[in-house]
């Protein structure tokens, strides 16, 4: 498949290149140099199938041009790549994926079969942010065992090979080879019988270290609390992002651009190109201890500023194994294969500032490349066993881990560094351990299911994307984009399209039902209206105390007493309430979501709050903030607006800030309007008690008022199981509306005085009614236990599993309506139509 034996032409770039972004970091008077892609994530995809009787895998071969950075062959083989660049705000690289695939390879998937994800690898995670999503797919059998496909512009080839074959070949340096191809191939057969023992006698100093060393003995438990917490305050502050290098500021990295097939690539080379990664040991008492890093990688903070709404979400901290690249001298030595156990010997005790001996050393295969499509890296892998005798303690950042808690970990997802998976499957016979032996095995239809809701992206961004013309526009405000994942992660979101008043009139914030009612404006208006309600329902809800009386009422019959006059202290807290939710999301609306994407503004034919403060020089948020609450909270407006020479001279400057001073009495009028219902709603009660609305007013408003600082704060990346767990959430809350709508319809049919009626009404209450609350509150607290198992968003067993109990409880939660409407049928108090109507209400009314 080589065209031509002539040389790629190539130059160094010194600009800005145009695909790949560059990065900076500095870290205790360390740079960190980092390259991204457009999309920060490649899904890699082994086709698989069976043909007599052995298993069978469909691999890329390609020219690529990273490799004519080393002067060598510009063939290779890697996993059939996705790129996720045409992948749009929702997030759905299922159907993306899907297509692209199908498109172009020519196979056909055999659905019958297992699909088996494994988890996400950092590619390198010392320089490029990428991670790759490993997927194996069964197929057909192909009518040929190569079959001649084209993309990118280029012509390239799948080849077809038994899997045990492919990798001896890979193993022995027949092919230049993507270094997760190894990987993925070791994981997808498991581990053959051993081919050797592993020495049963303790590695010299091991036991000492290990006695010595308690607090560095990690289990799979405390590997994933490292990996999933946030950075403290003190150690995010050692890490400064700097401003974007270009080509010519680069020291460590290079960008080069590679004329191949008729196009231009982008390629980055690290230093001299070549790296050695050792997976160290420790033996005692049979059991074998890996000894690993525990960092914040620059690489991974740059992912998260870099990352949009859908990409995979990622924790700052990394567990890897011990790399380094390597000189011209040390290149000699690897190549030559003598004295590398003291070259490991010596880079090791450098890292560790105290000497270590090799005893043993293994070859984890031949040299892989990390990144082929970006980088010209060939990384270099070994597994070592240490003579730790002259150790006396570890630096703070290295630990100890049981290879069976090891693999544990990976099988779970917390060990994003490949060097490691990669090792612990070449050892996998001889330690005993198959970290991806339950991914190979789970019924097919189960898996599926799985694996739709893990890749089908945001829902709520797919039904507005029809709503409003501008959510791509509005999702470049980092806000704006944060908000949307933590309305999805942590209250549950439904857009639900009202089709009469009666709909339309009900404040459904309260249970996170969002309307997309047709105000009949233009679709991006419309879009920015949904902007500001999305941030209002983010901040929740606000009521009085539950009345305490509520059981003497409802069995009594009386009527609903009247709203008392909205004044007094306990409307002041109400309204205390309600108006600091009001200016928390006009202010977001006003001032945030302008400041970050003014080209929102165009579509406003008024002067926006924004762009009158940016005319008159105030940029800063504190101080727009302070004049903002000045006008619209005390309706005055302060001297220093009144000394702008913009204000003055501009009418449609004072004109807006007149607008906004009505804001406090306008906001007043409707929190009154608001007092009405919510003093004359007397089943309030239940939603306190299910939390869907707050009845403490200071923590109410601390919470708002923090509100913004907690949404800089929140992490990127969709998490698709708090999605769903905040979906069964939603469920719930429109459960708890069915109860208390049962309540109020059967205590109508009830009207009347007597104690006939009265033991009726009492004994729905205590005995429908009551037991279905419980029932709704033992569902949410298992919901809620749910919840906290979720902390990562990998494709793995332990997350399958996660997401069928998910799915479980919130057909559950169906059940119970059911049977609630059952137990309100059998009372023959309502008619069949209007239990029917309850029965499926998407909507509370």
């Amino acid at each position: 498949m080589e065209p031509s034996t002539q040389a790629p032409a190539q130059e160094f770039l010194r600009d800005t290149p145009s695909f790949l972004m560059l990065g900076a970091w500095e870290v205790g008077g360390t740079r960190f140099e980092l390259v991204s892609r457009r999309r920060l994530d490649t899904r890699q995809v082994i086709p698989y199938f069976e043909h007599g009787g052995e298993l069978h895998v469909g691999v890329l071969q390609r020219r690529r041009a990273s490799r004519a950075l080393r002067r060598g062959p510009l063939l290779g083989l890697e996993p059939v790549g996705i790129d996720f660049a045409g992948v749009d705000e929702t997030g759905d690289i299922l159907e993306y994926g899907r297509s692209v695939f199908n498109a172009r390879t020519h196979v056909s998937m055999d659905d019958q079969r297992l699909k088996i994800p494994l988890p996400s690898y950092a590619r390198s995670i010392g320089y490029l942010t990428e991670l790759v999503l490993p997927l194996f797919v069964a197929i057909h059998p192909p009518p040929s065992s190569k079959i001649d496909v084209e993309w990118d512009g280029a012509r390239h080839r799948l080849l077809f090979r038994p899997v045990k074959t492919l990798l001896r070949e890979l193993e022995t340096g027949v092919h230049l080879h993507s270094e997760e191809l190894a990987l993925l191939l070791r994981a997808l057969v498991g581990p053959e019988a051993p081919s050797r023992r592993m020495a049963t006698e303790d590695s010299p100093g091991a036991r000492a270290l290990l006695e010595r060393e308690p607090a560095r003995l990690w289990d799979a438990r405390r590997l994933a609390a490292f990996v999933e917490r946030a950075p403290d305050a003190e150690t995010a502050a050692r890490f400064q992002r700097k401003s974007p290098p270009a080509g010519a500021d680069l020291c460590f990295l290079r960008t080069c651009r590679v004329h191949l097939d008729d196009q231009w690539w982008e390629v980055v080379t690290p230093a001299m190109n070549q790296s050695l990664v050792v997976l160290p040991f420790v033996r005692h008492g049979a059991e074998t201890y890996f000894l690993l890093w525990s960092e914040v990688r620059p690489a991974v903070l740059e992912r998260r500023v870099l990352q949009p709404l859908y990409d995979l979400p990622i924790h700052p901290h990394y567990v890897n194994a011990t790399g380094f690249f390597l000189t011209a001298r040390e290149i000699r030595t690897l190549e030559a294969n003598t004295g590398v156990p003291e070259l490991v010997a010596s880079r090791l005790s450098a890292a560790l500032g105290q000497p270590v001996g090799v005893r043993s050393l293994q070859w984890l295969g031949r040299g892989g490349e990390p990144a082929p499509a970006v980088s010209s890296e060939v990384r270099h892998r070994v597994a070592c066993e240490l003579d730790v005798s002259q150790i006396q303690a570890l630096p703070e950042d290295v630990f100890l881990i049981r290879a069976s808690e090891l693999s544990r970990a990976v099988a779970e997802g917390r060990v994003r560094d490949p060097v490691i998976v990669s090792g612990l499957l070449s050892l996998g016979a001889e330690l005993g351990v198959d970290p991806f032996g339950e991914a190979r095995t789970a019924p097919v239809a189960s898996r599926v299911t799985f694996l739709d809701t893990m890749t089908h992206g945001s829902t709520v961004q797919r039904r507005l994307r029809t709503y409003s013309s501008i959510e791509q526009e509005q999702l470049q405000a980092p806000t704006y984009a944060r908000l949307m994942t933590l309305l999805q992660h942590e209250y549950g979101v439904r857009v639900a399209y009202p089709r009469n008043e009666a709909d339309r009139s009900f404040f459904k914030a309260a249970f996170r039902v969002f309307m997309a009612a047709d105000r009949g404006e233009n679709r991006a208006l419309q879009g920015l209206h949904w902007s500001h309600d999305a941030f209002h329902f983010a901040l929740g809800n606000y009521t009085l105390p539950a009345p305490t009386d509520f059981e003497r009422w409802y069995v009594s019959g009386e009527p609903i007493p009247p709203a008392p006059p909205a004044e007094g202290p306990l409307f002041e807290q109400y309204a205390r309430a309600l108006k600091s939710a009001e200016d928390e999301a006009t202010f977001f609306s006003f001032w945030t979501l302008y400041h970050e994407v003014f080209s929102l503004s165009r579509h406003v034919s008024q002067l926006t709050y924004y762009a009158a403060l940016r005319d008159m020089g105030i940029t800063d948020r504190p101080t727009s903030r302070a004049i903002f609450d000045a006008v619209t909270s005390r309706a005055e407006i302060p001297p220093e607006v009144e000394r702008n020479e913009t204000y003055r001279n501009r009418k449609d400057v004072r004109d807006l800030f007149e607008y906004m001073r009505g804001f406090r009495d306008y906001h007043l009028n409707d929190i009154r309007e608001a007092w009405k219902y919510a003093t004359r709603d007397v089943y309030r009660g239940f939603f306190l008690r299910f939390g869907l609305y707050s009845g403490d007013t200071d923590s109410y408003v601390r919470g708002v008022k923090a509100f913004q600082s907690r949404l800089d704060a929140y992490p990127p990346g969709l998490n698709p199981l708090l999605a769903q767990c905040a979906d069964a959430r939603v469920g719930l809350a429109l459960r708890v509306f069915d109860g208390t709508k049962a309540l109020r319809l059967v205590r109508k049919a009830l009207e009347g005085e007597g104690e006939p009626l009265r033991e009726l009404r009492r004994n729905f209450l205590h005995g429908v009614a009551e037991p279905y609350f419980n029932a709704l509150e033992e569902q949410q607290r298992a919901l809620e236990g749910l919840r906290a198992q979720v902390t990562n968003a990998e494709m793995v067993p332990r997350n399958e599993h996660l997401h069928g109990d998910i799915q479980a409880l919130a057909s559950t939660v169906e059940t119970l309506r059911a049977r609630l409407w059952d137990e309100v049928e059998k009372t023959g108090l309502l008619t069949p139509e209007a239990v029917a109507a309850e029965r499926v209400r998407e909507l509370p009314r």
